[in-house]
């Protein structure tokens, strides 16, 4: 096999390659738009039980609203948003604060993995 035939072989297998990442990472997106109003209206329904609940910690009451308010801003960003701007802004600020994405992403997985064990 001559050389030639092997670059075009390999420039072959990575551009399917690409295809299917990008194949992908639309399928995930398209994914992330059919359930942005569920995550949305989730996100809402845990705002209102957190402003319900608020006037029980007495003087942490404003916290509890703030936490209830978070949660509201939050909602409104995944319904005014695509999944394709909410991954720019993802990519954004790991950019630009790449060191405390990653101690986030740790503590999350973390997190996770302590709730999927003790399952």
């Amino acid at each position: 096999m001559s050389d030639t035939t092997t670059a075009q072989n390999l420039q072959d297998r990575a551009a399917d390659i690409q295809n299917r990442a990008m194949s992908a990472g639309r399928k995930a997106l398209d994914f992330v738009d059919a359930k942005r109003e569920t995550a949305a209206q989730g996100l809402d329904s845990a705002a209102s039980a957190i402003h319900g609940q608020a006037e029980r910690l007495g003087r942490f009451a404003e916290t509890g609203h703030s936490a209830g308010q978070a949660m509201e801003d939050a909602a409104d960003y995944v319904r005014e948003r695509s999944g394709k701007e909410m991954m720019d802004d993802l990519v954004s600020t790991v950019r630009s604060s790449p060191t405390t994405s990653l101690i986030l992403v740790g503590f999350v997985g973390f997190m996770v993995g302590r709730w999927l064990f003790r399952r």
